[in-house]
């Protein structure tokens, strides 16, 4: 079947960029929690990311999985859930799966790049290099 004319492309690249600036705020909704987290346990998690070896594992554990699971989990899906479903440019009037498919991809993928483009930047030069080897 043939699905290039589904979806127009000026709506596949306005969702990409509504990816990326969702991206912002939920980069900032990650950083809060992530400093809540840490102010309501006394885990000092700005050196658990230092390799601190006096932090106990377990703090280590359940600091990574309240940021896998609640802080990453949370804000990302959820932003991507509304770009998808609630956002008035989204998947409105699409009339088939593969379209909502192609457009969720896209607000998926400006959400991915913006996050790219931070890990690059907030690691040191020579460590930048390689994890932009390593995603591209």
């Amino acid at each position: 079947k043939n699905h290039h004319n589904l979806v127009e492309l000026p709506r596949v690249v306005n969702m990409f960029c509504w990816g990326v600036v969702g991206g912002i705020p939920c980069a900032f909704l990650e950083l809060l929690l992530v400093n809540l987290f840490s102010w309501a346990t006394g885990f000092k998690t700005q050196q658990m990311e230092r390799e601190n070896p006096q932090e106990p594992v377990g703090h280590v554990v359940l600091s990574a999985l309240f940021a896998a699971f609640f802080v990453a989990a949370l804000c990302e899906e959820s932003l991507k859930y509304y770009l998808v479903v609630e956002f008035p440019n989204g998947t409105k009037g699409v009339k088939t799966a593969y379209s909502i498919v192609i457009l969720a991809t896209a607000g998926a993928l400006g959400f991915a790049t913006l996050e790219n483009i931070g890990y690059v930047f907030q690691e040191s030069s020579r460590a930048s290099i390689a994890v932009a080897i390593m995603r591209a």
